[in-house]
């Protein structure tokens, strides 16, 4: 009987498109399709993302193939928004360390509403955020002071950052410190711009991240960026859409922590803070204790409503 000569090994996703994924395997990119057996009884679209850590082989004859997945410490999805009949997950990113929440100075973007969205499917994720107001160098507005003082009050980091005289940049590459990270947020707020300064020399056109999702059944390349001190960011699409998975109308109270704390005092356990008599959060609202910012946020991703996050 010949001998059948095959290799094994293990790497990571940096690049995937429609039938192929490019993994990263001790430095050598090895382009992989994935094996039909992972695909069975499966009508997922995720079963292989960028930052997923896989096992590959390579027969002595055909292409290499992913042979498994391993189990993902973290993620970054949100419902699918080509399926209106039923709720399906969209994995952007697997295994990402931080999350960077860019909006900018100059755009509607920079608003609670927008900003919570982004927090929330961080937080579904087990992913860690850090606000980025992109674009600093344009003159401050007034509203954004107490913006900046309501998410460093809920312990999150925020960080001013623009591209011009490179303010807030280095600070955000320090973050990266060897981990994955994602630039997620709105279109239009510069997130080609400062991949393009944390990774020299990648050249995205402005643009280029935000373009790819335009349509919504657009094939899309998402892939990670390798950064020069160590680690990789996620150049994802921009995101048009962006809802939760996976979250009950019960579940959003642990989302919004200050929000959580306080629920424990209401009357009813399943109180969803709107019209249930003894509830902790609305005198808690009345009195000034909560921002009413936040309160309008959960309200709003509780009952379902969609917003344009651009």
């Amino acid at each position: 009987m010949a001998r059948t000569d095959r290799r094994t090994g293990q790497g990571l996703v940096t690049s995937r498109m429609s039938g192929f994924a490019d993994v990263d395997s001790d430095g050598t990119t090895i382009r992989c399709r994935v094996r039909g057996r992972l695909k069975l009884g499966t009508e997922r679209t995720d079963i292989v993302v960028i930052g997923d850590e896989v096992t590959y082989e390579i027969p002595e004859r055909g292409e290499p193939l992913i042979d498994s997945v391993r189990e993902r410490r973290t993620v970054l999805s949100r419902r699918h928004p080509s399926h209106a009949t039923k709720v399906v997950e969209d994995v952007l990113a697997a295994n990402v360390d931080r999350v960077f929440i860019c909006v900018a100075r100059s755009a509607p973007s920079c608003r609670a509403s927008v900003i919570d969205r982004f927090l929330v499917v961080a937080a579904v994720g087990n992913v860690t955020p850090t606000i980025v107001i992109n674009k600093a160098d344009l003159p401050e507005p007034p509203e954004e002071v107490a913006l900046v003082a309501l998410y460093r009050g809920l312990d999150i980091d925020v960080v001013h950052a623009s591209t011009v005289g490179d303010p807030g940049v280095d600070a955000l590459r320090a973050a990266t410190d060897r981990r994955i990270v994602a630039l997620l947020g709105p279109s239009g707020v510069g997130k080609s711009s400062l991949a393009n300064a944390l990774v020299p020399g990648v050249d995205l056109a402005v643009g280029d991240i935000d373009a790819m999702l335009r349509g919504r059944h657009t094939t899309r390349l998402a892939r990670l960026l390798r950064i020069p001190d160590g680690g990789y960011l996620a150049d994802t699409p921009g995101i048009r859409e962006l809802a939760p998975f996976g979250v009950g109308k019960n579940e959003y109270g642990r989302l919004f922590p200050e929000i959580g704390r306080i629920a424990e005092g209401c009357r009813f356990r399943d109180c969803s803070h709107e019209v249930e008599p003894g509830c902790a959060v609305r005198a808690a609202a009345a009195a000034g204790e909560i921002e009413a910012s936040r309160i309008a946020s959960y309200l709003r991703m509780m009952r379902g409503d969609d917003e344009d996050d651009e």
